[in-house]
């Protein structure tokens, strides 16, 4: 109880400063007669915010990473979507913090201008992600009504009618997942094979603490406000980078990335112009969803299943495919706001790159494993195949259909 306490505080205290982070109030122009003047947000006010926002992030995000490892499957769920929305929005802060601080540091801004265009996109974007991060954890991830649990009318009450139903969203779920896989990881994998060589490899191996003398380097002679400003940049882009981290599993992500990196290196080397069709191939050799359709007619000619337990089967795994679209489209958004934080002064350095191909790396990897767990849950399958102990989550489309037609 008291564990959820300090969570619910902790949770608390960093949605508010979420919204007041960029947070700006009307100038008073005058004196007792005076009018307000433009709004303006200083830069010394934005720097105290951010270092106390890198300093909450850092307790949240270690509170959420336990509950990955929760008994309870809605509490998992949802500490994984809320993992990813705090990735995103940290990734999106960073950036627009290292483009404040560079600003500074070149003394562009002039007293006419103001920093209010660009940090109201970044105040919106951040409203959806805290209505998720202030969702009840164990209400995991919230599906519009309707979408999975069919009306009982709309249920079959025949046998034979409820097998093939549940036969055909076997198929359709199993397309549906990866097929978003191909897509989403197909942004990750576009990225990574356009970076050099070197920094992949580097990326691999990658840990945060490489970098710690970094910024100073890079802001030597800098005032204390651009320091402070690009300090708390850095803090929280590798907190999101952590985050990612924890995501694919305590003490395995450096296995994680290096068997990314072999399907990234296999992809190049098969490379004949269509490396979206070669990722494809990829996705598909991994998932086996044909083997697993396979393995599920088979199972349905010899259960004795009764038509309620394949009618709930059904809905479980359309389920888990809608569940697993929403999780990716979580990642597209945290793979975009990689792509532009890319660019963004500091960052677009031979160290911030560093960083760049670690994170996409990770993603990447997340992305490919969260949809194995998702079609299959064979985490032993996977582990003799690649070598890799995948996290293990959600029981898959495979083991759904095990349990429901009695074969485990």
């Amino acid at each position: 109880m008291d564990n959820e306490k300090n969570y619910q505080a902790t949770l608390t205290a960093y949605t508010t400063q979420l919204r007041d982070l960029f947070t700006v109030q009307e100038r008073s122009t005058g004196g007792a007669g005076a009018t307000r003047g433009k709004i303006e947000l200083s830069v010394e006010i934005l720097a105290e915010r951010a270092e106390k926002l890198a300093e909450t992030s850092r307790e949240l995000g270690h509170m959420t990473t336990n509950y990955l490892e929760s008994e309870r499957f809605s509490v998992r769920e949802g500490a994984e979507i809320k993992m990813l929305s705090q990735a995103i929005a940290e990734i999106e802060i960073a950036r627009t913090l290292f483009e404040v601080a560079k600003e500074e540091a070149n003394e562009k801004k002039s007293g006419n201008v103001t920093r209010l265009s660009r940090t109201a996109g970044v105040h919106r974007s951040l409203e959806d992600l805290i209505e998720v991060l202030e969702t009840p954890l164990d209400a995991g991830i919230q599906l519009p009504s309707g979408s999975t649990t069919r009306a009982a009318i709309n249920r079959p009450s025949d046998p034979e009618r409820a097998k093939t139903e549940f036969q055909d969203e076997v198929k359709s779920s199993l397309k549906s997942i990866t097929k978003q896989t191909s897509k989403v990881g197909g942004h990750a994998m576009s990225s990574l094979l356009l970076m050099d060589a070197g920094v992949l490899v580097q990326g691999v191996s990658f840990v945060s603490k490489e970098l710690g003398d970094w910024i100073d380097s890079v802001v030597a002679g800098a005032t204390a406000v651009v320091k402070k400003l690009a300090g708390s940049a850095l803090r929280i882009l590798l907190q999101a980078y952590d985050w990612v981290l924890g995501l694919l599993g305590k003490d395995i992500e450096e296995s994680c990335r290096k068997q990314v990196k072999e399907w990234i290196d296999e992809l190049k080397k098969g490379g004949d112009g269509d490396d979206e069709g070669l990722f494809d191939t990829l996705v598909n050799r991994i998932f086996t969803p044909d083997t697993i359709k396979e393995e599920v007619s088979g199972w349905l000619v010899t259960t004795r299943a009764d038509t309620a337990a394949l009618n709930q089967a059904s809905d479980n795994v359309r389920e888990l495919a809608n569940k697993y679209r929403a999780k990716t489209d979580k990642i597209d958004k945290l793979l975009k706001g990689i792509a532009f934080a890319k660019k963004a002064p500091f960052i677009n350095t031979p160290q911030g790159q560093l960083i760049i191909a670690a994170i996409t790396l990770s993603v990447l990897g997340y992305t490919i494993y969260l949809g194995y767990d998702h079609v299959d849950s064979g985490r032993v399958n996977f582990y003799n195949r690649f070598g890799v102990n995948i996290p293990d989550r959600v029981e898959g489309i495979r083991e759904t259909a095990q349990k429901a037609l009695g074969v485990i």
